[in-house]
């Protein structure tokens, strides 16, 4: 459905009837599965940026996330903070090795806040860590093309699957407990001890975070 908008948005035409294009046939499986799409054409609302949100105040135990790229409004870094302050296990994974130097400062520029409200961030250090998903409570999962960045919520096309009580939401934890095995925990008294011109980097790149 969103690749159809998109092409007869830019001049496209379709053969056939829409109706033809629908799905025909049903699959039975365990949970439940559903499609998200989002894009510029619906600002001044963001439905993932709200789904994301949604997720993070619903949690109640657990709350990982693994994206390539954190740019995001302030909002979003309290909520991630709120939730570990109220007892939910937060974990951010994150690259260790970037693609986007400047990017990889941005990421950075949140690290001092999360971490001193308990969140935990790993830094997947074998190579470039490209997965975007979230994991709720051992219940919910979404895996998609979204990145936690302006990009992703306020411009670009993106579209994700919801799983709820499905299998594959214990397969996505099992995944992401293989990175963090993998990947190298950034502790709080560490990072408060980066040099000043990181810091003034991550500072100064955070400004423009929105265009990145």
């Amino acid at each position: 459905r969103r690749f159809i908008r998109m092409w007869i948005r830019n001049g496209g035409t379709m053969p056939r009837e829409m109706d033809e294009y629908h799905p025909t046939q049903v699959v039975k499986a365990e949970g439940f599965c559903q499609f998200v799409t989002d894009g510029p054409e619906n600002n001044p609302d963001n439905p993932i940026e709200d789904m994301f949100l949604q997720m993070i105040s619903s949690a109640k135990k657990e709350f990982y996330v693994t994206t390539p790229y954190l740019a995001v409004e302030d909002y979003m870094v309290g909520a991630l903070c709120c939730a570990a302050d109220g007892g939910v296990d937060v974990r951010l994974m994150v690259p260790g090795i970037p693609d986007k130097k400047y990017v990889y400062y941005v990421t950075g520029s949140y690290f001092e806040q999360l971490l001193e409200h308990g969140v935990r961030i790993y830094l997947y250090t074998p190579g470039f860590l490209h997965c975007k998903s979230v994991m709720v409570d051992g219940e919910l999962a979404l895996v998609g093309s979204v990145n936690m960045d302006y990009r992703s919520f306020q411009l670009h096309y993106e579209d994700a699957a919801l799983f709820y009580g499905a299998p594959v939401v214990e397969e996505l934890r099992e995944d992401m407990e293989r990175i963090m095995e993998e990947s190298e925990e950034v502790s709080a008294e560490k990072w408060r001890k980066r040099g000043i011109f990181h810091r003034m980097t991550e500072q100064i790149l955070r400004l423009f975070a929105s265009w990145m």
